[in-house]
């Protein structure tokens, strides 16, 4: 840079092969910056996802050995916000060694322009850290207290939708809708203090600490530095935050990891010996203690023979000549004949309410196939048929399924095979053989939203191409801060961003002037350039407070009151519950840093955007470009990221 600068103050003589080499050099630099940060990037982010597998994987594995029902809950908030945060803290976890060597190599820059005052990034670092230090104490705390009530809060709310049946049956909805938004608020006003800290430590990022190192040059001296050899080691102090404040959310987890796990006091039978001696030992093994000791009694807790069962004051049997041995410590299913007085009826048209919902996957199969299947009893009788069920194992036996929304309409409606691209178990009809059964997985659907004439899949395609497109996405969320809020928030980022940014133009017209009159002027012109960069401090925590103290809150309980409203009209357990968890999480702190860091970026960009053309006019011709080369970007990244975060979703799902 010093060698460009030097090479533009030559008004003659300049050699031209000098600026070719310097274009070179600098393309070199430059696209070696972008591959070198692509490819380690490249690798962190590994890192990272190797960790997320290795936490999550530990977690589930350490859940299934929990006695405590209430402990095997806290892995809804373990699995989602605790991990989350932890990884996105850690991904700054290699740049606290690495800014060791860059604030070096920048501190020896620094002294080759301003001499000993390249000593001033240093104590400003010490600084920094032992107030980072003294700070994260208070993270931690804070932060506990905050992890604490979003876990209270995710067992709550998983506790309301396991039960979402109980739940309208007895007419709760409202109520526990109201105890949770309570939850909610009490979880917001325990994370105000972290909120808090978080605006403070964001002082720590402003380059107002700068102004000493300008203060103690000399006139003559201080003009030809580099500034941003400054920025750069400064910016750098603030990557110590990020992974100190990682650690506090490893603590809840390795907690978790380390309860106590459930005893198995089950005994297995020996492999040793002879078959029948092994079921003789596993069957000794199950007896309870006081069979034992009364004598060795019967084996069956129950024995009926030819017993009749009815009603009282009924003439009606319920069964008939029934008997029945009852073994001890072991489950018994007693399945009643209603299918088979049905079907033995002959009537012509069956309404059956879910009547497989009570037998096992493998029963259910059977069943299913002998009475619906190709051979089945009533498809041969001709009977017709009519089955209301929320699973999909009986879609494969349908000649016509019909799929209710949430609001009773019909959302689609056609045969298995034109519903197949939308079911989650393969298509086979009419085509089955009598061993086969369907072993997937038994849930809700969820399918797209469509017209009754089969263009769901149409629907769906279409809804994909223009979702990242769509501007109401966006509107949503400034609708959620409130026009107050978010004009105030907005006015906030453009007055720093101008006394941020205007500063470079106060520099500009100082270097301008002659040496006397920079001289004469050097402690007002310093003094306004100071000014400038203290109110830009002061609108940086001010703009911050903003987002985070006041916007914040008020967007997390608008979109929590949308989610808790619509996951009262659901019956998806697992997306919705990953939705509380994550998805609120990204709301309440991804999306606001990101939203101020955003909005900075682009008026920042914007300033410079200005500033630079106002200067340098011919360079503008190459802004269109390079925002082509950003739309492409951001149009690839939305895509992308869209369907990444469906299916970390849909892998999260099982788990929780």
């Amino acid at each position: 840079m010093l060698k460009l600068l030097r090479w533009l103050e030559q008004t003659s003589h300049r050699d031209i092969n000098i600026g070719y080499g310097l274009l070179g050099a600098y393309a070199i630099v430059y696209m070696g910056q972008a591959i070198a940060t692509g490819a380690y990037w490249r690798l962190q982010l590994r890192f990272i996802t190797t960790l997320r597998g290795t936490l999550i994987s530990a977690l589930y594995r350490k859940a299934l050995q929990l006695s405590d029902v209430e402990a095997r809950k806290a892995t809804v908030a373990l699995m989602s916000t605790d991990v989350e945060m932890a990884c996105t803290g850690l991904e700054q976890l290699h740049e606290v060694y690495f800014s060791l060597l860059q604030i070096g190599i920048a501190t020896w820059l620094l002294e080759r322009q301003v001499g000993a005052a390249c000593v001033s990034p240093a104590i400003v670092a010490a600084i920094c850290a032992i107030a980072t230090y003294k700070l994260s104490q208070h993270v931690g705390q804070s932060q506990r207290a905050w992890l604490e009530s979003v876990q209270q809060r995710l067992n709550a709310t998983t506790s309301v939708l396991l039960n979402m049946k109980t739940v309208r049956l007895f007419g709760f909805a409202k109520d526990l809708s109201q105890r949770l938004s309570d939850l909610r608020n009490t979880e917001l006003h325990s994370a105000s203090k972290y909120r808090t800290i978080l605006v403070v430590r964001s002082f720590g990022d402003t380059p107002v600490v700068t102004l000493t190192i300008y203060a103690a040059i000399r006139s003559n001296t201080w003009a030809s530095s580099s500034a941003s050899h400054i920025y750069t080691a400064i910016s750098l102090l603030g990557l110590i935050s990020s992974p100190l404040v990682a650690v506090f959310q490893l603590v809840p987890i390795e907690g978790f990891l380390a309860s106590p796990t459930h005893a198995d006091y089950r005994i297995s039978p020996s492999t040793t010996g002879t078959h029948v001696e092994s079921e003789k030992q596993a069957m000794e093994s199950v007896r309870p203690s006081s069979d034992q000791k009364s004598g060795g009694g019967s084996r069956f807790a129950l024995t009926i023979r030819n017993a009749t069962f009815s009603y009282p004051g009924s003439s009606s049997v319920v069964l008939q000549d029934f008997t029945v041995n009852i073994p001890r410590s072991q489950l018994t299913l007693i399945l009643g004949p209603a299918m088979a007085r049905a079907v033995y009826a002959r009537k012509e048209l069956f309404v059956l309410d879910d009547c497989f919902s009570a037998l096992d996957p493998q029963t259910e199969g059977k069943v299913a196939q002998r009475l619906l299947g190709p051979q089945g009893m009533m498809r041969e009788n001709g009977q017709t048929v009519v089955v209301a069920s929320n699973g999909e194992r009986l879609l494969p036996y349908a000649d016509l399924v019909i799929l209710l929304g949430i609001n009773g309409r019909i959302r689609a409606q056609g045969s298995p095979r034109e519903l197949a691209s939308h079911l989650t178990i393969p298509y086979k009809g009419n085509n089955m053989e009598e061993n086969e059964t369907y072993t997937t997985q038994q849930g809700p659907l969820s399918i797209p939203n469509a017209s009754s004439d089969g263009t769901a899949k149409q629907t769906e395609s279409k809804d994909n191409r223009s979702d990242h497109r769509k501007v109401s996405v966006y509107g949503s969320y400034f609708r959620s801060m409130g026009f107050w809020r978010g004009t105030g928030l907005c006015a906030l980022l453009i007055f720093q961003t101008f006394f941020s940014k205007f500063p470079t133009v106060w520099l500009q017209w100082w270097l301008d002037k002659s040496p006397s009159s920079m001289a004469s002027s050097y402690a007002k012109d310093i003094g306004v350039y100071s000014l400038f960069q203290v109110v830009s401090m002061i609108f940086t925590l001010l703009a911050a407070f903003q987002q985070l103290r006041i916007v914040m809150p008020r967007t997390s309980r608008y979109f929590h009151g949308r989610l808790l409203k619509a996951a009262m009209d659901t019956i998806e357990v697992d997306s919705v519950v990953n939705k509380f968890s994550q998805d609120l999480q990204l709301i309440d702190w991804n999306l606001p840093v990101t939203f101020l860091n955003a909005s900075e970026g682009a008026l920042a960009t914007l300033a410079q955007v200005i500033i630079i053309a106002s200067s340098f006019p011919y360079v503008f011709a190459a802004f269109p470009v390079l925002l082509a080369v950003v739309l492409a970007i951001q149009r690839f990244y939305l895509r992308t990221s869209k369907q990444v975060r469906a299916m970390d979703i849909e892998a999260k799902s099982p788990l929780l």
